[in-house]
């Protein structure tokens, strides 16, 4: 027999071997498992009012149950008196402690310490106090000065429009120089210049020669001319009449 030949059978004999070696074990256990088929039986009701017991049942059934026994306990229980509420538990009072008294040099220097304390108390108050005061007093002096220089303000632009030539006078009556005929005879000319002021009525005052024209003919009808002239007065910033000066020149010339 060749090798290969003799492996296989030796394999087909292992198969055959494992094969029934599972089937006895399969069976066995079928066996010894597989319970019998349970058994079917009708159920019949019985009706428990329709059976009579026998006298011997019922003597057996007083036999085996045992009679009841006295409730004397509960009626012991019930004659007795309700037991005592224990009465209330009542803490121990504490005793207070008195209060330690100050040692006499401490109450000494606390006494001290309070008076000092009221005394800067006091001091600080008072301090306080004067210092408002100073402060009302320097408010109303920077107010008295701040009126003081707002009138000075006002005053000063008040003078100022006083002073201020709104409107220079405007003539009314102003007829000119008459020549004088001995001055026409002898031939003199010349240019006479006054200054005078229309005050605020408007007539001439002040009247006086800056510049003669060197002869005093021409100078005097100069000067009585011009005091009868009439002017509307000037005005000022105010709206207010104010008197104004003239420098005027005045010529005489011969045609």
């Amino acid at each position: 027999m060749k090798p290969l030949s003799r492996q296989v059978f030796i394999w087909l004999i292992v198969i055959i071997g494992t094969a029934s070696l599972y089937g006895a074990v399969y069976h066995w256990v079928k066996v010894k498992i597989d319970l019998p088929p349970p058994d079917k039986r009708a159920l019949v009701l019985i009706d428990l009012n329709q059976l009579t017991p026998t006298p011997n049942v019922v003597s057996a059934l007083e036999k085996e149950i045992p009679p009841p026994e006295p409730e004397i306990e509960k009626e012991q229980e019930q004659d007795l008196p309700p037991l005592p509420e224990p009465p209330p538990k009542t803490l121990p009072k504490k005793e207070l402690e008195p209060e330690p008294q100050p040692h006499p040099e401490a109450a000494i220097q606390q006494k001290k310490l309070e008076d000092e304390a009221q005394r800067l108390a006091e001091l600080r108050r008072k301090r306080e106090k004067a210092q408002q005061a100073i402060e009302a007093k320097r408010r109303r002096q920077a107010e008295q000065l701040r009126i003081e220089a707002n009138q000075k303000k006002a005053e000063a632009h008040r003078a100022k429009l006083k002073a201020q030539i709104a409107s220079k006078p405007s003539a009314i009556h102003c007829p000119k120089p008459q020549y004088p005929k001995s001055s026409q005879r002898s031939g003199h000319e010349g240019t006479v210049i006054l200054i005078f002021t229309v005050d605020r009525e408007g007539a001439v005052s002040s009247v006086r020669v800056s510049k003669t024209s060197g002869h005093p003919a021409l100078d005097q009808a100069a000067l009585k001319t011009i005091n009868q002239w009439k002017f509307k007065p000037a005005r000022n910033g105010l709206n207010q009449p104010t008197s104004y000066e003239y420098t005027l020149p005045i010529p005489f010339r011969l045609k």
